[in-house]
């Protein structure tokens, strides 16, 4: 249970943005059951004969309530199906968790996610290398750069070594010059020539097969949705302004202009000068717009264009000196979690609908 929820969590990271992403994780570990043949064996009776009937025959036929005969037997209140208790063994039989770790570590590296391990246990009496839990906890960590902290009952000092680790990194990528598409696991290694520099990185990639790279390009060539490419061109704008961070942007034609405020504001709205908010913010916009012009709706959508729970008060406003009417939106970022979001603004007049679209950069 608590690896698919991580599994699912490194998906949804992967949707939602690029940079890295570290999760801090505190748990005991866990222990990694590897496939049974054994479970598969049917048991013998002292005789030598199957005392289970072999997985796959028909079932017995037996006698329930009333005379009615059934294809199950039944024993007290209970009505028992053989059928059911063989998919379950078989399941349970080809288990294999250590397999299941190891494609949830290679979804965190694409992914770009970090685990960063802590056990609640703290000082073990007994020698923790070689506890089956500790071990699962290590190997998740070590293979995503992140950090096991073990052994240490000072949780705050395990969280300053975390923030510490954060704090300063360098995030590199390669392209390999092996092209082969052969699905093989293949291993990194990284070296400083600088000494005394601790070096932490990936230690390896799975390559992709050829049937997944004509997959992949199938897909490619898949028309998409002028509502989603919309998207991700928005999305796209998103790394132009952080490289401008800091100077003023310039509205294109048909953008509102983008304001903020919050504590780095003293509450005051201020012009944005890049699309890159802290959760504290509370982001407005506004448009120029025609005196007949209708009002417009607005939602907060995900990479995936997926609508979120996040809403957006629309409005207007008239300047009292030029007349000139405004069309404003407010979206509170506090309950959006940190990633890469797009605010759709729309207005409908006769049968022409006109989308806004606004991509933001929420952090923590």
């Amino acid at each position: 249970m608590v690896l698919d929820s991580l599994h699912d969590l490194a998906r949804y990271m992967e949707a939602i943005r690029d940079g890295r992403t570290a999760v801090v994780t505190v748990s005991d570990g866990w222990v990694l059951y590897k496939p049974d043949p054994s479970m598969l064996t049917p048991r013998k009776t002292g005789t030598g004969a199957n005392q289970d009937p072999l997985p796959g025959t028909p079932p017995p036929v037996g006698v329930g309530r009333g005379g009615t005969l059934m294809n199950r037997p039944e024993t007290g209140n209970d009505t028992i199906d053989r059928t059911e208790c063989d998919k379950d063994r078989y399941t349970l039989a080809n288990l294999d968790d250590d397999l299941y770790l190891r494609n949830l570590i290679g979804e965190a590296n694409r992914a770009n996610v970090s685990f960063y391990t802590i056990n609640p246990a703290g000082i073990l009496e007994f020698d923790p290398v070689h506890n089956p839990r500790t071990v699962s906890l290590q190997m998740l960590s070590d293979n995503t750069n992140g950090i096991a902290l073990m052994a240490s009952n000072d949780l705050s000092k395990q969280f300053t070594r975390i923030a510490d680790d954060l704090t300063s990194y360098y995030l590199i990528g390669y392209y390999s010059t092996n092209p082969t598409l052969d699905g093989r696991y293949r291993t990194i290694k990284v070296r400083s020539k600088r000494p005394g520099v601790d070096v932490r990185a990936r230690q390896g990639y799975r390559a992709a097969s050829a049937a997944e790279v004509n997959a992949a390009r199938a897909a490619a060539d898949l028309p998409v949705a002028e509502e989603k490419a919309a998207i991700t061109r928005a999305l796209g704008t998103i790394e132009r302004d952080a490289r401008a961070q800091g100077r003023a942007i310039a509205r294109g034609p048909g953008e509102p202009a983008v304001f903020h405020r919050g504590p780095s504001t003293g509450n005051q709205l201020q012009p944005a000068t890049a699309r890159i908010f802290p959760r504290s913010d509370r982001v407005h916009l506004e448009l120029e717009a025609p005196a007949d012009s209708p009002p417009w709706t607005g939602a907060v959508v995900d990479r995936n264009g997926t609508k979120t729970a996040v809403p957006v008060t629309a409005g207007e406003r008239t300047d009292t000196g030029s007349g000139q009417r405004w069309l404003t939106a407010d979206v509170t970022l506090a309950p959006l979690g940190a990633g890469d979001y797009v605010i759709e603004l729309t207005s409908t007049q006769g049968a022409d609908l006109r989308r806004t679209l606004v991509a933001i950069r929420v952090t923590q």
